[in-house]
Order: structure tokens, then sequence, then C-alpha cells
């Protein structure tokens, strides 16, 4: 009849999500990410002041013109 044998279970104490394992590394990644996007944005800016800002903007226009023509071919189809 063991069955219906209850018994005291110690359970352990709850833990904080910042504790968790996943939020650790969530938590690192996170500011790695964030560092690594500091770096770049710094580089670009760098580099941006390098080659001026009339060639960033020509250079953007035509980034966009061709992910404009490459959308406008991909409805067309």
């Amino acid at each position: 009849m063991g069955l219906f044998r209850t018994t005291n279970k110690t359970t352990q104490p709850e833990r904080s999500p910042e504790q968790h394992p996943a939020f650790r590394l969530g938590a690192w990644a996170a500011t790695y990410l964030l560092r690594l996007e500091q770096r770049l944005a710094n580089g670009l800016n760098q580099g941006q002041h390098r080659i001026g800002f009339r060639l960033r903007n020509a250079f953007l226009a035509l980034l966009a013109l061709f992910f404009l023509l490459y959308f406008i071919a991909l409805l067309t189809q």
C-alpha cells in the first residue's frame, strides 16, 4: 500500500533568475555584442571622417538603389 504514502520532500530554495546559467550566458553575450557594436560604430565613424561625407552619401544612395531594385525584382517574379 505504498501508493498513497506521502513524503515530505525537501525543496531547494528558489534561485533568482539572475543566478541561472542561461541568464548569465545571455548577459555575457549581450555585453560582448554591445562592445562589438560600439567598436564597429567607432570604426565606421572614423572611416566616415576619412573618406568624406559626399562619398559616403553616394555609396549609401547606390546601396539603397541596389536594394530597391532587388526588392522590385523579387516582387515582379
